[in-house]
């Protein structure tokens, strides 16, 4: 029996169909390739046995990427020793293929090891940061002709191709000045803590909207500047610390006759900001 069809649900099924297709092709992969054994290809975080010889390199190569790779965030090691000067990389519309030459070094550091188990591992980020991993495990055996899935002894830990981009989260700022709220005294102590786990890059000090000095963390240490210039000399109060802690106790002159607001600015390396104040009232 043959059953008809509208052209309506015909279009609805190539939709749907090519929905599946875009999703299916959307998962990112990871493999490795054998060169001189065209058969010779293994998913990610596969166990594998080689011949002794027979081969010059390894291909890895990541496809399906969800943006395009950063090749400058490549890296491959073999047994925790970078590979770099015997690896190349090439971008492609969907990935990379990076070609790792072995027995390019008469160092043993930078081959597989004769005896026992080498762990290739190969790391990238693309441009919106999410991060991609494979890693194989390699052995010897001499009694082979050809590349070879290897029978496990112990169950591996599972683990994800992908790696959602880490969430970075602003400096936290903690104005610890004990002055009250209102006083006759224009000297205001502000004494105040920033942290962040990233590391800060600089902080900036503020009064009723006007910036009075900045502090730039340079090789995490704290320099003082005033009006954009370093300050030179001695400077009235303190700040010390590191890129991931900094501590200030500096006075703040407040205008008189009116409500004062003393606030920190602080942003970190990740270009991520943040700002706390306290209201001074000054007045006779």
């Amino acid at each position: 029996m043959i059953h008809a069809c509208s052209p309506g649900r015909l279009a609805c099924g190539w939709v749907a169909a090519l929905a599946v297709a875009l999703t299916a092709a959307a998962e990112p992969v990871v493999s490795l390739r054998v060169t001189g054994f065209p058969d010779a290809t293994f998913a990610n975080f596969a166990a594998i046995v080689l011949p002794e010889g027979g081969y010059e390199s390894l291909d890895l190569r990541l496809e399906s990427a969800l943006a395009p790779i950063q090749t400058s965030t490549v890296r491959v090691t073999l047994n925790n020793m970078p590979m770099t000067p015997f690896v190349a990389v090439n971008p492609t519309p969907s990935g990379v293929r990076i070609i790792v030459r072995l027995n390019a070094s008469l160092s043993p550091d930078y081959q597989i090891k004769r005896a026992g188990e080498s762990i290739l591992t190969f790391d990238a980020r693309d441009v919106n940061g999410t991060a991609y991993r494979g890693q194989f495990y390699l052995t010897i055996d001499p009694a082979r002709s050809q590349p070879e899935p290897a029978r496990l002894t112990k169950p591996r830990t599972q683990q994800e191709t992908t790696i959602a981009p880490p969430q970075f989260r602003a400096p936290a700022i903690q104005i610890t000045s004990n002055g009250p709220e209102r006083t006759a005294d224009r000297i205001f102590w502000l004494e105040a803590e920033v942290t962040d786990e990233e590391g800060l890059r600089k902080l900036v000090i503020e009064l009723n909207g006007r910036d009075v000095e900045e502090v730039v963390l340079q090789n995490e240490r704290p320099t003082r500047y005033r009006d954009g210039r370093l300050a030179r000399g001695g400077m009235a109060g303190e700040v010390s610390g590191d890129g991931q802690r900094v501590q200030v106790r500096i006075p703040i002159t407040l205008a008189k006759e009116r409500i004062n607001v003393v606030a920190v600015r602080a942003e970190n390396v990740k270009g991520l900001a943040a700002r706390a104040d306290r209201t001074v009232a000054v007045f006779k």
